[in-house]
């Protein structure tokens, strides 16, 4: 019908946790979808028993843009009412009933989507009754983590306060153009000549 959508190709899916990553980002579009702004999948996702080069997992969503790419000339209040609509986004699934918390934002993982911003990339969320896909190792970006989400002595990290740190280094990022944000605390002892 002359739609343009986007394919996801899992590569090497015996890598890690790749697999089971992947079909929970599928479920968790599946579950999460329909209701909120979040891209939605297009047909059914190719999920087999053993992903093979032959027979390998799939899906097809519509097409978003980088909201980096749309952001690019914006000025600090164009972007802060942007990402307010995918903040919107995740507020509502932090007070579902059984909250959901996205655990993986950075500005790669924002798409642009029928006229406003929509978080993506849900293969860190942890679905209630889902099955647990991060293992010991804390998942989420690198230079997008905060602080305050490492775990210590085997505590779970509050994965609300965790979003809104992720959140708000992603807005600094966008507003700055800088791709990897500071790491840690920060303090009045700082040097940011």
């Amino acid at each position: 019908d002359g739609m343009i959508a986007a394919v996801k190709i899992l590569q090497n899916p015996t890598k890690g946790d790749r697999y089971p990553r992947f079909r929970n980002e599928v479920r968790a579009i599946e579950a999460l979808g329909p209701e909120h702004h979040i891209v939605p999948l297009i047909g059914p996702a190719n999920l087999p028993e053993t992903p093979t080069v032959d027979d390998p997992a799939w899906y097809v969503m519509e097409l978003g843009t980088p909201l980096r790419e749309h952001l690019q000339d914006a000025t600090l209040p164009e972007i802060v009412r942007e990402l307010l609509g995918a903040f919107t986004t995740l507020a509502e699934l932090a007070e579902l009933p059984e909250p959901v918390y996205h655990r993986d934002l950075k500005p790669d993982n924002f798409l642009r989507f029928k006229g406003r911003a929509a978080p993506a990339d849900f293969s860190l969320v942890q679905l209630p009754g889902g099955e647990k896909v991060t293992g010991k190792k804390l998942p989420g970006p690198f230079w997008f983590m905060p602080d305050e989400g490492r775990r210590r002595n085997g505590e779970v990290p509050d994965w609300e306060l965790f979003d809104v740190a992720c959140g708000a280094k992603s807005l600094w990022s966008f507003a700055t153009g800088v791709e990897e944000p500071f790491l840690g605390p920060l303090s009045s002892a700082d040097d940011f000549s």
